[in-house]
């Protein structure tokens, strides 16, 4: 995996590429959609494998507070090699969801 443009959010990849999705930390319920559905955890990350066909993937991550007072999560998209793309967002106060996403060119 590579960070392109010196922005955490974009992303290349090599075909058949494993990354992780991981919750770092936060107070936010973290839900995640792209290649599959459901929800992640610190306990639980999420792995998947880059396609072998197309020209983008894009990997929608969407955190859902507990509370409208507010909160924060951080996550990340990992590679094998350690390489860390890392992202955290803030939920204002009175507002119900916020959402990140990472865009993985697939080379």
């Amino acid at each position: 995996m590579r960070i392109n443009n010196n922005n955490s959010l974009d992303l290349a990849a090599k075909k058949g590429e494993s990354l992780t999705l991981s919750l770092q930390d936060g107070d936010a319920l973290v839900s995640f959609s792209g290649l599959a559905n459901g929800n992640l955890t610190k306990a639980n990350p999420h792995q998947f494998t880059v396609p072998t066909t197309g020209t983008d993937l894009p990997l929608l991550v969407r955190a859902t507070f507990k509370a409208t007072s507010g909160g924060f999560a951080s996550v990340r998209v990992s590679d094998n090699n350690g390489t860390v793309a890392p992202f955290t967002f803030t939920q204002f106060p009175g507002t119900v969801t916020n959402a990140v996403v990472f865009l993985i060119d697939i080379e």
